[in-house]
């Protein structure tokens, strides 16, 4: 249960570490002079969209896997939008275990066809992740799987923290962080690595307004399960933080802001231009920030989590015509 379960200590997130140094590779961090002139202040971005499944998920899966393989468990179930699930399964070949990755109605085409790719055990069932949610317990009872939950799990902090701590170590002079956020393990992540590493360091939360949960959860200090979960952003696209994430991140975020789903497609021409890479909703929802709040933070140097590329390119192509038909 999420309320017996700890903030990872420094001890855990290095030995995450170095696992995931046998697996993945450690993602580059370039300034970005475009962005930069955009934002109002000196911003790097770290490329998570280099690793294996095109973001960061596999940092968490690949060591909360581990933590319980070595407890005799030998298949998993989750449910996800996409990125989390193909972490799930890129660690689970990897670890020789079974998973089974239960996805919502209208997930993101490229991220099934991706997890179709990896030979994943994919079910689509439930209207949205909570539905999902709720069918892959069942699935673990009847067939004897370890349920996991992105945002409820230790092990999957502890392994997404290792991007801030990598990070800290290619720019020490870091003062700023932007994070995209929807369930909540990710800016979870980033706030405990900071605590532990770098206290000074600002943590900036972003969110779509069509899925504002973490937003409000932060915002009204309790935790919120929203009825408005409509984004096309399948990276920020859950109705409630997790309870064990929303209880790392609420006490640490600095700052929390939401744009709208326009902020976010603009925010993706806009990375395509500044980065020449495709922005998935949640690696824009940064940059939408500062397009929707100019002059609202005073940072010399930040960087922008670009958690991951895998946008279906009928979504692509929709957004590029949008911005072209707007420019004319």
């Amino acid at each position: 249960m999420s309320d017996v379960l700890n903030p990872p200590a420094l001890e855990e997130i290095s030995e995450a570490r170095q696992l995931i140094s046998g697996h993945l590779p450690i993602t580059p961090l370039y300034p970005s002079p475009a962005l930069s002139r955009v934002a109002g202040f000196n911003v790097w971005v770290k490329y998570e969209n280099h690793l294996p499944t095109g973001s960061f998920k596999p940092r968490g899966a690949m060591y909360q896997l581990e933590v319980l393989r070595r407890q005799g468990i030998e298949g998993v179930v989750t449910a996800s939008t996409g990125n989390h699930g193909l972490g799930i399964t890129f660690a689970a070949q990897a670890l020789r275990m079974r998973a089974v990755i239960v996805i919502p109605e209208g997930t993101d085409a490229m991220k099934v066809n991706k997890l179709n790719a990896l030979g994943a055990e994919v079910r689509t069932v439930g209207k949205d992740l909570l539905e999902s949610c709720d069918h892959s317990r069942e699935i673990a009872e009847r067939e004897g799987l370890s349920f996991i939950e992105d945002g409820e799990a230790a092990g999957l902090m502890a392994g997404a923290a290792t991007l801030t701590m990598e990070l800290m170590e290619q720019h020490p002079n870091i003062e700023a962080v932007f994070v995209p956020v929807g369930g909540g393990n990710l800016i979870g992540s980033v706030c405990r690595a900071v605590e532990l590493a770098r206290p000074d360091v600002k943590v900036i939360g972003v969110q779509s307004e069509a899925a504002p949960a973490a937003f409000l959860s932060w915002e009204q200090k309790e935790w919120i399960l929203s009825d408005l979960c409509e984004t096309f952003a399948g990276g920020l696209a859950t109705s409630y933080p997790g309870k064990f994430a929303y209880s790392v991140y609420v006490p640490r975020v600095d700052d929390f802001v939401l744009v709208s789903e326009n902020d976010l497609k603009s925010a993706i021409t806009g990375m395509l231009d500044a980065t020449g890479f495709v922005a998935e909703g949640a690696a824009a929802a940064p940059l939408a920030a500062c397009l929707k709040y100019p002059g609202r933070w005073k940072f010399g140097e930040a960087c922008f989590l670009f958690t991951g590329g895998n946008l279906a390119r009928e979504t692509l192509a929709d957004i590029l015509t949008e911005s072209q038909d707007g420019d004319g």
